[in-house]
C-alpha cells in the first residue's frame, strides 16, 4: 500500500485495517450495519477521486490582484523552460469536498490538466509552490510521498534556479524585479 493510498484512507475518516485475503473476500462486497458498503481501498478510492468537484472560475472574473499573479505564470514557464502545461491550467473555487482542505491543486491526468484552487492566487509564493508541485504530477506520473516525486521537484528546482541564481540575471526591463518582488 502506498503513502498516497494511506493518505486517501486517513482523508476518508477510515482507518487501515489489514485482514487474510480469507476474510477479504468475505467482506469486501459487504455493507457495514448502516448499509454502507465496508470501506476497502478500492472503495475509499473511487469516493475520493468522486469527492473532486470543480468550479471552474474565468479569466474575467479574477480580481486586479489575482489577474497579476495569474499573469505570470507565462513568464514563470518561460523560465522554467517546459511548456507544455502553459495552457492547461485552470482555476477553481475548490477542489475536493473530502480532503481536509490542504488541497490546493490537482493533476488530472485523465484531462491532462492543472486545476488550482482560486485561493492561491492571493500570494505569489502559494501560486507558484502549487504550481510547480502539480506540474511534477504531470510531467512524471508519480504521486505525493514518494522519491521519484521528491526527484521530480528537484528537477524543476533545478531549472529555476538556473534562472533566477545565474551569474548574469535577466535583463530584459527588469523582469526579475518584476517577477520576485
Amino acid at each position: 500500500m502506498s503513502e498516497s493510498d494511506k493518505e486517501i484512507i486517513r482523508e476518508s475518516g477510515r482507518e487501515v485495517l489489514i485482514v487474510p485475503d480469507t476474510v477479504f473476500s468475505k467482506v469486501s462486497m459487504e455493507n457495514d450495519y448502516d448499509g454502507t458498503p465496508i470501506g476497502t481501498l478500492d472503495v475509499a478510492k473511487k469516493e475520493y477521486n468522486d469527492s473532486f468537484e470543480y468550479d471552474f472560475v474565468k479569466q474575467s472574473s479574477l480580481t486586479q490582484h489575482e489577474l497579476k499573479i495569474w499573469n505570470l505564470r507565462e513568464k514563470a514557464f518561460d523560465f522554467y523552460g517546459n511548456r507544455k502545461y502553459s495552457d492547461k491550467i485552470r482555476i477553481s473555487n475548490n477542489i475536493n469536498s473530502i480532503t481536509s482542505g490542504d488541497t490546493n491543486g490537482v493533476y488530472e491526468s485523465g484531462e491532462d490538466i492543472i486545476i488550482i484552487k482560486r485561493s492561491q492566487l492571493k500570494d505569489i509564493g502559494s501560486f507558484f509552490e502549487t504550481l510547480f508541485h502539480e506540474i511534477a504530477h504531470a510531467t512524471s506520473g508519480y504521486s505525493d510521498n514518494t522519491r521519484d516525486f521528491e526527484n521530480e521537484l528537484g528537477k524543476i528546482i533545478n531549472s529555476l534556479s538556473k534562472v533566477v541564481f545565474r551569474e548574469k540575471p535577466l535583463k530584459q526591463d527588469g523582469l526579475l524585479k518584476k517577477l520576485f518582488r
